[in-house]
């Protein structure tokens, strides 16, 4: 498989958000022992849920129902998609008639259910960038630093941490995708964040996978001490295998975590947390032209994946500390892995995966 075929299935998973999003305002390896910086928790990792609250296709009822399952499950935090152009479409002016309240709305609804909350923050707009495309980074990065700065004091109690951009590794997310561009963005948000909320925690961009190479030039352009918090996108290149696959040993495995604590202990990093902010395995049919990214599990396989994640985390690799599934609930049917890869169905009836993961977290067996 050729890694142009890989980002394939991302490419496709993922299209929806882009347009969806605020659309009105989306080898064999031996793990290292723990840094003594990292805790390892007595379950393994916290665990949370992508929830895309902010899209305009869900209701306050379903919102409403997706928390409240979520947390009766045991999630601890809930990740959250936030555009730019929602809050801020004018230069100067941000929207204090709507998106601003609106997002007010979302992130209490996660807040008063005594969820954690990570919002993820990207989307630039016009006026920032001069181009309609929002995977542009904007010409001046201290206007993106005004603008989570704004964010981070407006809702320093509701939210937690703050991810700077997307997957920033693919032209998906950032167009084009740099690792030296992207530090940049980092180095101007990381100061705006701490000045907006002392106590949020800067999460770095989420690579899609497990992608070392990224993050070393991102280190060699200066990004080491502008994040609190490592984050990778940790799914299977081969959508249907479980966690612990080794078969290869390179960015499409979730084993390649190894890989990432080395290059951090390199850097001087060995201490730092680890995040997944997005895993997870999609739960519908395959025919014999499913491509190996987009191969789907039973939902009983799906539940099984979970568990054996989060143990195999906290027994090889703790510095692992918070994963976020994607995604909360499936978004359609059909054959494309992030449409099914939901805790709960399109209906909001939850799968077994929720029920698996609430008996993990409670410790039955």
């Amino acid at each position: 498989m050729t890694k142009k075929a890989v980002t394939v299935r991302i490419a496709v998973a993922l299209a929806m958000a882009v347009t969806a999003l605020v659309a009105p305002l989306s080898f064999q390896s031996t793990a290292p022992q723990a840094d003594a910086a990292v805790t390892r928790a007595s379950s393994g990792p916290a665990f949370g849920a992508q929830f895309h609250g902010t899209w305009a296709n869900m209701t306050d009822a379903q919102r409403d129902r997706v928390l409240t399952q979520l947390k009766n499950a045991g999630a601890s935090w809930v990740r959250i998609d936030l555009g730019w152009t929602a809050i801020q479409p004018t230069r100067g002016k941000f929207d204090m008639r709507w998106g601003v309240p609106f997002v007010d709305k979302v992130l209490n609804m996660a807040h008063h259910r005594g969820l954690k909350v990570l919002v993820m923050f990207w989307q630039t707009p016009k006026w920032a960038s001069g181009s309609s495309d929002t995977h542009k980074l904007p010409r001046n990065m201290n206007d993106y630093a005004k603008a989570i700065k704004f964010a981070a004091n407006r809702w320093r109690t509701q939210v937690q941490a703050w991810q700077v951009w997307n997957e920033p590794n693919t032209r998906d997310f950032l167009n084009p995708p740099s690792a030296s561009n992207y530090t940049r963005l980092l180095k101007a948000a990381y100061p705006a964040v701490k000045a907006g909320n002392p106590r949020a925690q800067v999460v770095f961009g989420g690579t899609m996978y497990i992608d070392t190479k990224f993050i070393a030039k991102a280190y060699a352009a200066g990004a080491k001490g502008k994040f609190d918090v490592m984050a990778v996108h940790a799914y299977q290149g081969n959508a249907a295998l479980g966690p612990e696959a080794s078969d290869r040993y390179d960015e499409y495995r979730m084993v390649y975590t190894a890989a990432l604590i080395k290059l951090m202990r390199q850097k001087g990093d060995g201490g730092k947390k680890i995040w997944f902010t997005e895993f997870g395995w999609p739960t519908h049919g395959n025919t014999r032209s499913t491509p190996i990214w987009d191969r789907g599990v039973s939902e009983k396989t799906q539940a099984a994946y979970l568990v054996r994640t989060l143990k195999m985390l906290k027994s090889r690799f703790p510095q692992v500390t918070t994963v976020f599934w994607y995604n909360s609930h499936d978004r359609s049917s059909g054959t494309k892995s992030a449409r099914t890869q939901g805790l709960m169905r399109r209906n909001l009836s939850p799968k077994p995966a929720l029920a698996a993961l609430k008996c993990y977290l409670r410790g039955c067996r």
